[in-house]
């Protein structure tokens, strides 16, 4: 492997993500009661030169109280802030953070909820504050700052930039040693925003254009690593819509039309912004993937009942399947339709199962060799993605659509179907660890082709770089692969479907 950069070599500040919450906080913190009047408190911030105030019942912090609360819930509805208090109008249930967090959590909470300000609580006790300017001072172009610039930019051009920055945060991420659920849940808030923004310019576009707005609701789903939240290079899209039925006298054809049309003009954006177009055309332009509510169960229905190569292939990138914008209850009962269909068929479980071991993991002999190949452009490298991990994501998902299970996580599968009892905990704890390892090889090759230009070749690693101990490691990850392959095989009695 490559010798970790340092962060002024790589143009990052000196301000690690590692750094633990309790060293940048605030304290002591500035509260107030929830019986306060609001003119109270507002006066108070005014005065004090603070936008927030923790507000404490007892000794307990009990919610939070902003002066963006005060203009957007008072003044802004006429109201009067004398005759109001605080408990009216405070931030409930209270988001927070515990005092050893690290910097990403703390940032990683901020984004998901889209707060400023953040308590830092210790056993219901309150020990500090941690603002969006703490942590921007501390990261002046850092990942709050991107999220802000991709919520308030209007053009494709200053959200590609956006992503290019988003690239930066990975890379400081991976030479700080984060583990990979680190970086893939920062990579995943950042991706999913990126997308939201693209697709509210494509609907503007579209009402610009004199398309009008969304002839009915509709939802728009990432498939494959994204809808698995596991995107972390620069992958190609995977992605569709489902819209509501049209109703009676609304033509289904100039519905389709318009969301095809739409889902042209998000894909392309999303181009622009780095993310290839899918060779498959497994895209949201594409009618196949842009479909009514009714016409996906009916495929879905078809996929399963159906179960020929295509429609398999077709469904281990499909059922990964996660909603990002829109009206999300319909992605929802898109899944249950499936699940029901699963249970009525279990036999597709076999075929999909008989399909990942037409490939086992490439290890060889007594010793378990790792096998490369010998030639080729990609002699002595091995296809991290295709030997190994995806068959951890497809074993996983195999169990999870037997088991109804929504999580569309690897790890979140894998944990779920242990507290089930559908596979063994120590299993599952082995083939987590295993994937981990798998995904902290394949990102920080990945990051390393990328500072080269190299967009392409992510997943390929190169053995002769390994040290002993990173070949004794990935060894052993693929060897805890293998078992949950064959394990899988058994269970699914593939050999009589083969």
């Amino acid at each position: 492997m490559v010798a970790e950069r340092s962060y002024e070599a790589t143009g990052l500040d000196t301000h690690p993500f590692r750094k633990r919450v309790i060293e940048v906080m605030s304290s002591p913190v500035k509260t107030c009661g929830p019986d306060e009047s609001v003119q109270f408190v507002a006066d108070r911030m005014c005065r004090d030169r603070i936008s927030s105030l923790v507000v404490v019942e007892g000794d307990r912090p009990c919610g939070i109280v902003t002066s963006h609360d005060v203009v957007a819930k008072v003044v802004a509805r006429g109201l009067a802030p004398s005759g109001m208090v605080v408990r009216q109008i405070m931030n409930q249930p209270l988001e927070s953070v515990p005092p050893d967090a690290y910097y990403y959590q703390a940032l990683l909470a901020m984004m998901k909820h889209g707060i400023k300000h953040l308590p830092v609580i210790d056993g219901g006790r309150l020990l500090g504050l941690v603002t969006l300017g703490d942590l921007a001072r501390r990261r002046e172009s850092g990942a709050l700052g991107i999220v802000n610039r991709i919520e308030n930019e209007d053009s494709i051009e200053g959200l590609r930039r956006a992503r290019e920055k988003a690239d930066s945060v990975m890379s400081a991420l991976v030479a700080e040693r984060a583990d990979p659920p680190e970086i893939l849940a920062v990579t995943t808030e950042f991706n999913d925003r990126l997308h939201r923004k693209i697709i509210e310019l494509a609907e503007n576009e579209m009402e610009a254009g004199g398309k009008g707005p969304a002839p009915v609701d509709y939802c728009f789903i990432n498939m494959g690593s994204a809808g698995r939240k596991e995107q972390f290079a620069r992958t190609d899209q995977d992605n569709g819509i489902i819209y509501q039925d049209p109703p009676q006298g609304l033509d289904p054809r100039v519905v389709q039309a318009y969301f095809v049309e739409l889902g042209a003009k998000i894909s392309e954006g999303l181009f622009q912004c780095g993310f290839a177009k899918c060779p498959g055309n497994v895209m949201a332009s594409n009618p196949a993937w842009c479909r009514s509510l009714s016409n996906w169960k009916r495929h879905i229905l078809g996929w399963i009942r159906h179960p020929v190569p295509e429609n398999i292939l077709s469904t281990t990138i499909f059922f990964d399947f996660r909603p990002i914008y829109g009206r999300t209850a319909m992605a929802e009962e898109l899944r249950s339709t499936a699940f029901m269909a699963i249970q009525d068929n279990q036999n597709f479980l076999h075929y999909l199962a008989a399909e990942d071991l037409r490939h086992s993991v490439p290890l060889f002999g007594w010793f378990k060799t790792i096998y490369t190949p010998l030639t080729g452009k990609h002699r002595g490298e091995l296809d991290l993605k295709r030997s190994a991990c995806v068959h951890v994501v497809d074993c996983a998902r195999i169990f999870a659509l037997r088991s109804g299970i929504s999580e569309t996580s690897t790890t979140g599968r894998l944990r779920i179907l242990a507290e089930r009892g559908q596979i063994d905990t120590e299993e599952a704890e082995s083939v987590i660890s295993a994937y981990q390892t798998l995904m902290t090889f394949r990102i920080r090759e990945g990051v390393r082709r990328a500072a080269r230009g190299d967009f392409e070749n992510h997943d390929y690693l190169r053995l002769k770089d390994l040290t002993d101990r990173e070949k004794f490691l990935l060894k052993e990850a693929m060897a805890a692969v293998a078992r949950f392959q064959d394990h899988t095989g058994l269970v699914f009695a593939v050999e009589g479907f083969v």
